[in-house]
């Protein structure tokens, strides 16, 4: 066994690097699209509109049986 980590060290070196790599960008995107989830949450909690999140369509509220529009779209006419 130890002739084979002698022999093969730099391609273990390089699987480890990637595996450090992936990790790192997995839990950044996780992180980045929790953020967005909650943001969109957020910014919908007082319209009182169903709303969703996808990577494609961003934050989107409903505002008719199967009409999603982007959040950003929307304006709120009436009292000021």
């Amino acid at each position: 066994m130890s002739d084979f980590l002698y022999y093969h060290e730099d391609t273990i070196n390089f699987i480890l690097l990637v595996l450090i790599v992936l990790v790192v960008v997995v839990v950044s995107l996780w992180g980045i699209f929790t953020l967005s989830r909650s943001s969109c949450t957020a910014c919908t909690k007082d319209i009182g509109f169903p709303h969703r999140w996808s990577i494609m369509g961003g934050c989107q509220i409903e505002i008719g049986e199967n009409k999603w529009i982007p959040l950003d779209n929307y304006r709120l006419f009436g009292e000021e």
